[in-house]
C-alpha cells in the first residue's frame, strides 16, 4: 500500500512540474537584415552561401 501511495505522488509530482512549466512563447520583432559579402577571390560571385 506504502509503494501505491508513493507512486501516486511521484507521478503528481511530475504532471505537476511539467503543467507549471508550460509558458507561450511570445513573438518578438526584430528590425535587422543579412547580406553576404562576397571576397575578392571568390571564383564564383553568384553564389552566396553563408
Amino acid at each position: 500500500m506504502k509503494k501505491i501511495i508513493e507512486a501516486v505522488i511521484m507521478i503528481g509530482v511530475i504532471f505537476g512540474g511539467i503543467i507549471v512549466h508550460i509558458e507561450p512563447s511570445k513573438a518578438v520583432e526584430t528590425d535587422f537584415s543579412v547580406s553576404a559579402l562576397i571576397p575578392d577571390n571568390q571564383i564564383d560571385k553568384s553564389k552566396k552561401i553563408f
